[in-house]
């Protein structure tokens, strides 16, 4: 079974405000809508403790350096869809 991506608008615009390469961009939207859409269960891990979430996570890199993504997702009520909830990041310039 394939689930929907659905990403929110706080985190579109994160991505917006990172100012990324396109063609990282098509990466994200790669890992989203290939490999998380296709195997959620095989990708997402389970965060417990105050956050108690789900977590899934790739690194990329592009000329600028590498990077570390994590988003937080939620099943929707439906359960065939995924929603992309938050983005946190790690970026190392290269060298």
């Amino acid at each position: 079974m394939r689930y929907e991506i659905q990403i929110t608008n706080s985190v579109r615009e994160k991505l917006a405000g990172l100012n990324l390469s396109p063609q990282l961009l098509y990466y994200i939207d790669g890992h989203l809508h290939d490999e998380l859409a296709e195997l959620p269960t095989r990708h997402l891990q389970r965060v417990r403790g105050a956050a108690d979430c789900l977590q899934y996570s790739f690194c990329e890199s592009d000329r600028a350096g590498d990077y570390l993504f994590v988003f937080t997702v939620v099943y929707s009520r439906d359960e065939e869809t995924l929603i992309i909830m938050d983005l946190e990041y790690l970026f190392e310039a290269g060298g």
